[in-house]
């Protein structure tokens, strides 16, 4: 009994000693510790009994756990200790612990713990939420702020990124100052516009042995617009414009990139004597549509638009237009010019089988009317154009034979105003000169009243091919409407002066080469007929006396150009021109060492047509088949009945002997 009693005193004791020790912890730890901070914990050490022993210091952490305070400690009975340990949170001390912790404090098998805390390495970034828009080109400003998740501000550095996809279009590195950052960017001119992701990436850094180690980091990403800026105006239209249909304008406003921006610029329209036509804004991208008269004349307008500083200008060209309508009333066929240059192009009109040659020569808006006679009965009528263009009219006639005639005639009141006039004035004329006449046994008739005789042509005399012409003829050939002859086949050089009209305004040799033209080739038997701008030098079997003129031609033709090319060669007056050989029927009659004829079909215009080619000698299928012998043919590409010369056989200087083309 005794020894039991000894036994538990001696374990009383035991406990006694074992629960005298006491700590007490005085301050809490803060909630939130981040990377960098430091943990001070203040405790006292208590104990009923003297003790001796080691007290730790224990950082536990979602369970790992790191001493970071040891200490030995010596209690007398009913002592106390007072102690501070610290830790500060770095790498190097903590390594990769963090989240949930509590420190544990241990002294003689006797612990405490403290209250929960957070030990994070986050940085949270607040950027300004007004800096999402940016111009390429333009100095801009991203702000924000970055803290600590303890609440305290950051000091280190922020990296800015500008992403699209998997490419960075962007970077800066800028710092942290107490919590603040404000980043200078510019982003490039050429950048193209849309939505990207802007990424903010903040960090702070403690020393290493060899760098410095990254510790808190925050991140954050949002999105910005990068907007179009207005680079350049560009101007799309039509360089030419057919008369009688619109004009066809409109603007693209292009972006940095050369994308298109959606605006409105404004257009100004002014014509060949800088009359503003039309102004106006209209949306870009959108066609503006300017109708063109029908007669307006053959020039070069100007367009320009505008938009915020940005200007384009181009120009179109009205194109000639040679154009006819054509109307039969009755047996009067009216052909009216609805082009925009006078239309000298022959017409042919079809009267049933038989064709008749139409040499027109109308002025703008000016009409003629043609008399259609045939032996009476109902007629197909057809009136062919020198382009292809075919009206077909149907009427009852009656005549003869079959002809166009133009009616000729005074008509309106201005008309009947002259004819009053000219009846006045000759009635006074007739009571001067009756008067005279009594006074005077001698007089003359004013050559104005006198009867003005047709022109005769003689043998060996050279008369002007037309009134207004300067160039003249020994075999001139005049075109009629109606005529009664031989229908031949005929062939001829026509020869297209292109700048004739500049040529007689200028006082030079060059109407000399042309009249030697004339000349030269009336020695080979041609016969000359001048339209416009346009010498035709005809060799018809009336005259040759062959069928075969296709070697006359050949020769007539390669004279007159070596003759243009070496005066242009020579000169600063150059003559613009081109030459064809062609084939085709004519009705013909004699008239001294003179012609009228009639032309059938297509010859006329196909042999202009021909003359479109360039300063070379252009000809017919039919032309080549019969050259065949003296030359070498190549076609045009594209052209169904246009040759000209690959290689010269028999005519032509020596070195002419072979001619490429490309």
């Amino acid at each position: 009994m005794a020894k039991r009693a000894i036994f538990l005193l001696i374990f009383a004791i035991f406990l006694i000693s074992f629960a005298s020790a006491e700590i007490i912890i005085h301050d809490q730890p803060n909630s939130v510790y981040n990377l960098g901070d430091t943990l001070t914990i203040s405790a006292t050490v208590k104990s009923l009994v003297s003790a001796t022993d080691v007290l730790y210091m224990d950082l536990i952490c979602e369970g790992q756990s790191i001493n970071f305070y040891k200490n030995g400690i010596s209690l007398s009975s009913g002592g106390e200790k007072k102690v501070e340990a610290s830790l500060i949170f770095t790498k190097n001390l903590i390594g990769e612990i963090k989240g949930k912790c509590k420190v544990k404090g241990t002294f003689k098998g006797d612990y405490v713990l403290t209250n929960e805390f957070s030990v994070s390495d986050k940085i949270t970034i607040i950027p300004e939420s007004n800096n999402t828009i940016f111009t390429p080109g333009v100095p801009a400003l991203i702000k924000g702020s970055a803290l600590n998740e303890n609440g305290d501000p950051a000091n280190g550095f922020i990296d800015l990124k500008v992403v699209e996809g998997e490419s960075s279009l962007l970077s800066k590195h800028d710092t942290i100052n107490n919590g603040f950052f404000s980043i200078n960017v510019i982003f490039p001119e050429d950048i193209k516009a849309g939505r990207y992701l802007l990424e903010l990436s903040a960090y702070e850094e403690e020393p290493g042995e060899i760098v410095n180690e990254k510790t808190n980091l925050g991140f954050t990403a949002y999105n910005i617009d990068v907007t179009q800026v207005p680079t350049s105006l560009e101007l799309i239209l039509d360089k030419e414009v057919v008369p009688g249909t619109n004009a066809k304008i409109k603007t693209i406003l292009h972006d940095q990139t050369g994308k298109n921006i959606d605006a409105a610029a404004k257009i100004t329209i002014k014509d060949d004597e800088k009359k503003i036509i039309e102004q106006t804004e209209k949306a870009t991208d959108n066609y503006l549509e300017i109708p063109i008269k029908y007669n307006q004349k053959s020039s070069v307008w100007e367009v320009s638009a505008e938009f915020n500083g940005l200007t384009a200008e181009s120009t179109f060209f009205i194109q000639e237009k040679k154009d006819v309508n054509v109307s039969l009333v009755n047996n009067t066929l009216i052909i009216t010019n609805v082009g925009n240059v006078p239309y000298d192009a022959p017409l042919t009109i079809k009267i049933g089988e038989q064709e008749v040659f139409v040499d027109t020569n109308l002025k703008v808006d000016e009409s003629k009317k043609y008399s259609l006679t045939a032996p009476d009965g109902e007629y197909q009528i057809s009136v062919l154009e020198e382009g292809g263009d075919v009206y077909t009219l149907s009427s009852f006639l009656t005549g003869r034979v079959i002809g166009a005639k133009e009616k000729r005639g005074i008509r309106g009141f201005f008309s009947f105003a002259w004819i009053f006039i000219i009846l006045i004035l000759g009635y006074a004329a007739y009571m001067f000169f009756k008067k005279q006449h009594k006074k005077s046994f001698f007089g003359f008739m004013p050559s104005s009243f006198a009867k003005k005789e047709k022109p005769m042509m003689m043998a060996g005399v050279e008369l002007p091919l037309k009134n207004s012409s300067k160039l003249k003829s020994k075999s001139p050939l005049v075109v009629a409407l109606s005529i009664k002859g031989d229908q031949q086949k005929t062939t001829a050089v026509c020869l297209h002066v292109k700048n004739l009209r500049e040529i007689q305004k200028t006082k030079g040799d060059t109407e000399k080469i042309l009249q030697r033209a004339i000349d030269f080739a009336e020695d080979n038997k041609a016969m000359t007929y001048e339209n416009q701008d346009y010498l035709f030098f005809v060799l018809a079997p009336l005259k040759t006396k062959t069928f075969k003129n296709e070697t006359t031609a050949l020769k007539i033709a390669q004279g007159i150009k070596n003759s243009l090319t070496e005066q242009n060669r020579l000169f600063k007056q150059r003559i613009n021109f081109g030459i064809s050989i062609n084939n085709g029927q004519i009705i013909i009659k004699k008239e001294g060492e003179s012609a009228k004829f009639m032309s059938m079909g297509k010859f006329i215009g196909n042999s202009k047509r021909l003359t479109s080619f360039g300063e070379e000698i252009i000809f017919s299928k039919e032309v080549a088949e019969a050259l065949k012998t003296e030359i070498k043919a190549e076609q045009i590409a594209g052209e169904s009945d246009a040759y000209h010369i690959k290689e010269i056989k028999k005519y032509g200087t020596p070195e002419n002997k072979k001619i490429r083309h490309s």
